[in-house]
């Protein structure tokens, strides 16, 4: 192109519509990890991956 342009980056707006969508459905996401280790949960197995699993991070 010219003159020559600099990229395009939308970072930073992907980001932030990833963390409002969290915000918004989090208590949904973590009933469904809760749904998916239930299994564990009832063998009484270590979940040690639990508290950040659930920050969603």
């Amino acid at each position: 192109m010219t003159p020559p342009m600099e990229p395009i980056s939308h970072a930073d707006e992907h980001q932030e519509a990833l963390h409002t969508y969290l915000d918004l459905h989090r208590k949904g996401l973590v009933n469904r990890l809760r749904w998916a280790a239930l299994n564990d949960f009832d063998a009484r197995r270590p979940m040690a991956h639990w508290p950040l699993l659930t920050t969603l991070k």
